[in-house]
């Protein structure tokens, strides 16, 4: 069975054409016949809403619904929708009445059968499903409902289990007969009392400790090179050098121009702006 739900959105494939034409967006309810009239189907294109009989349909399938082609549909401003309207109706909404005329509910959804359109379920809202053989019939302004065995009952309610009878008490057992009287047993003589264990051994003295492996000499200090070692190579080639180009310290506060002879003075004035080494790659040796 399909519902008024369950059919929404269903893609409507036309098999002449090889396209899709649109989805099923609405049902309208042939009140006369209590089935299934027409297919409300929107164009995925934007072409507007048209209606598709459901006679015209080939079959109704989980995925797509089919029809042979889409001349078929009948567009929404066409004059014959109009007719169509006008014998069919939405039946969403509806109120329905018992056949006493008192009101029962209102339509809440249906059911239907995807092969011949018959309505075979009505949902009410607050109120239980009527089934098929209880719609006495269908307008646009109300449903009747209520045949004999339509509308279901109501269910018992449950019925509490009946306690089984508790089983007989078993009869008493027979006093016991009682024991003949005997004469009394000699009393043996008590044992002799066991010896006294002999004292247990003192435990040896535990091993006194190791002891502690000494610590192992400091290795000797290795004398440091004479700090002026390098500075001594470093005045003696460069002292009495003359400067091949412009010499300038990172921090601006160095400079030598081009052609000067390296004194002892320009050299530890280098050594304090970090740049004997830019002293050194500008001499011409």
């Amino acid at each position: 069975m399909e519902t008024n739900k369950s059919i929404l959105t269903r893609e409507v494939v036309s098999l002449e054409d090889r396209e899709t034409v649109g989805i099923v967006t609405d049902l309208i309810i042939d009140c006369i016949q209590n089935k299934v009239g027409h297919f409300l189907v929107s164009s995925q294109t934007g072409g507007g809403v048209s209606f598709l009989a459901f006679d015209d349909i080939i079959a109704i399938g989980d995925a797509y619904v089919t029809i042979r082609s889409k001349s078929l549909l009948t567009p929404e401003a066409s004059t014959l929708a109009a007719d169509i309207l006008s014998q069919e109706n939405r039946l969403l909404g509806v109120e329905m009445l018992s056949e006493a005329g008192n009101h029962y509910g209102f339509v809440q959804g249906f059911e239907f059968d995807p092969k011949t359109g018959v309505v075979t379920r009505l949902t009410a809202y607050d109120a239980a499903p009527v089934e098929s053989q209880g719609i006495l019939f269908m307008s646009r302004q109300y449903v009747f409902v209520g045949a004999a065995g339509s509308i279901p009952a109501p269910a018992p309610a449950p019925v509490a289990p009946v306690a089984a009878a508790p089983a007989p008490m078993p009869a008493p057992a027979p006093a016991p007969a009682p024991m003949p009287s005997y004469a009394p047993r000699p009393v043996a003589p008590a044992p002799a009392p066991a010896p006294a264990p002999a004292p247990m051994p003192a435990p040896a003295p535990a091993p006194a400790p190791m002891p502690a492996p000494a610590p192992a000499p400091a290795p000797a200090p290795v004398p440091a090179a004479p700090a002026n070692a390098a500075k001594d190579d470093l005045s003696d080639l460069l002292i009495g050098a003359v400067v091949g180009e412009d010499v300038t310290s990172k921090d601006g506060l160095f400079t030598v121009k081009k052609g000067t002879t390296i004194t002892q003075g320009i050299l530890e004035n280098a050594q304090k702006h970090d740049a004997a080494l830019l002293l050194t790659m500008s001499i011409d040796i």
